[in-house]
């Protein structure tokens, strides 16, 4: 009767009741997102042979290091453009050379 009304909100009923399912709810989303977990898991890929060719490569400081030819992913679905494709910009913009 702490709001002055003759109400149940401050009974121990409730909070226990409260209680009891915070707990159900969250051991349930945690069991959901193990099982989840469980099966999305990617399958790890067994490492490539070392071939002992080594391609030289720029790091990120700008350093020259060799790496071995399996480590590196030849990206060859990239479109290639000419320079003057490169040059034309964005049309209405102020560096836009082509119209």
């Amino acid at each position: 009767m702490a709001c002055g009304n003759d109400c149940s909100c401050n009974s121990q009923d409730s909070r226990r009741d409260f209680l009891k399912s915070s707990v159900a709810s969250i051991a349930t989303g945690l069991l959901a997102g193990s099982l989840i977990n469980s099966f999305t898991s990617c399958k790890e890929e067994k490492p490539k042979p070392l071939t002992g060719n080594k391609v030289p490569l720029l790091d990120a400081k700008g350093n020259l290091i060799y790496v071995d030819e399996t480590h590196v992913k030849v990206h060859t679905h990239l479109k290639t453009i000419t320079n003057e494709e490169a040059r034309i910009g964005i049309p209405g913009k102020k560096i836009c050379n082509g119209n």
